[in-house]
């Protein structure tokens, strides 16, 4: 009876494990999903940085971000595509 119980715990264990893995990996697919990426950096001859070109996947956060950041933005100093 013993044996029994011990198996059973090693197999409720090693399911667990396996179950926790699995679901840890099907999360970090998803987390690698960008919603802004630098698109381009232009910098000057002294290496300072003149503009940085950023593209949005969700055109309503492109929106908001653009309206928070005016002043870069008409400074041409932030392009948003």
């Amino acid at each position: 009876m013993r044996d029994r119980v011990w198996y059973f715990a090693a197999a409720l264990t090693s399911a667990f494990v396996f179950t926790a893995y699995e679901l840890h990996r099907a999360r970090k697919r998803q987390s690698s999903h960008q919603p802004i990426r630098l698109r381009k950096v232009r910098r000057a001859s002294s290496g300072e940085i003149v503009s940085i070109t950023l593209v949005f996947t969700y055109p309503r956060y492109a929106q908001a971000f653009a309206a928070a950041n005016k002043k870069a933005i008409s400074a041409g100093v932030l392009l948003i595509e």
